[in-house]
């Protein structure tokens, strides 16, 4: 096999690459950022025209590190590179050099934090915008992601086996082949914004901007977490670990309290993998039966 850099120019091989992908759209970009990333780091690093090996993929990965780059991102670059070198091999390129690197490993617990009860009950009352009301009850009730949320149109609200629903395009799905069921307060708080919006189709966007520049646009994901932050930090929360996606973790953690099963609550989450709802799960336990203050008392009488 040949020097890969030899072999042609990177943007070449890289299109013949994806163009072999059986893979959406938007993953094949994913693909095309991380690898372009990484082609760039191999010039930048003098290893153009030298044959690159696994101490330069590990280095990679080191300096991935180095430049504080998330866990989440360093594996998404790495699984894209083992991809591609996987590919090379079979092609007769070049040798998979990215066999037996292992990615980093992700935090089990959550970097974010859901609000309590009294937090949810005083942001709701707070709230006197009416698209912004929905778009936070909504949050708070069904645990909707932001990417969701903004992918959502007027039309995917839909009565279904007895319930209102909103369909959504959930998190790496190409279709809107997943729902959350809609209870009384939720729908009477979006139909009350709705009602705001005289002139509207059910094609459009179910949330829109209200701003100057982007009046009646669908709101961007960044936008939406931005109305989120600034809800709160209206009732004096304003703190890193308490975002949009605190919503999300607030949905599952008062269903749990509230008696859900552990698949009830992966169910409203659509975690993939019930070990992710699990944690939610621990972490109440871990609340609750706190054994710190079991110490305490036993040392009360000793100290």
């Amino acid at each position: 096999m040949n020097n890969l850099v030899k072999v042609r120019d990177y943007e070449n091989i890289l299109n013949e690459f994806l163009s072999e992908q059986d893979i959406s759209e938007k993953s094949k970009k994913i693909y095309r950022i991380a690898l372009m990333q990484f082609f760039k780091w191999v010039n930048n690093n003098g290893f153009s025209g030298v044959n690159i090996s696994k101490k330069h993929i590990l280095k990679y990965k080191d300096d991935l590190r180095e430049q504080h780059k998330s866990n989440l991102t360093i594996n998404c670059y790495l699984t894209s590179v083992r991809r591609f070198f996987s590919w090379t091999e079979e092609k007769r390129i070049f040798p998979n050099i990215t066999k037996g690197v292992k990615g980093v490993k992700r935090s089990q617990n959550f970097r974010k934090e859901p609000l309590t009860k009294e937090q949810v009950i005083e942001l709701l009352s707070s709230l006197k915008n009416q698209r912004d009301r929905a778009i936070i009850t909504l949050m708070i009730f069904t645990g909707i992601r932001t990417i969701e949320l903004q992918r959502a149109n007027i039309e995917d609200i839909r009565f279904y086996c007895g319930k209102n629903v909103l369909w959504i395009q959930g998190k790496g799905h190409e279709e809107k082949d997943e729902f959350v069921i809609l209870e009384t307060p939720v729908l009477k708080e979006i139909q009350k914004y709705l009602i705001t919006r005289q002139k509207r189709r059910e094609s459009e966007s179910l949330f829109t901007s209200l701003s100057r520049n982007s009046y009646g646009k669908r709101l961007t994901v960044e936008s939406i977490s931005r109305i989120v932050k600034k809800s709160l930090r209206n009732i004096m929360i304003d703190d890193s670990r308490i975002t949009a996606h605190s919503l999300r973790h607030t949905a599952v953690t008062f269903a749990i309290l509230q008696g859900a099963t552990l698949q009830e609550a992966q169910m409203l989450a659509r975690h993939k993998n019930i070990g992710t709802t699990m944690v939610y799960a621990h972490n109440l336990d871990r609340i609750t039966s706190n054994p710190e203050h079991k110490i305490t008392e036993y040392l009360a009488t000793k100290v």
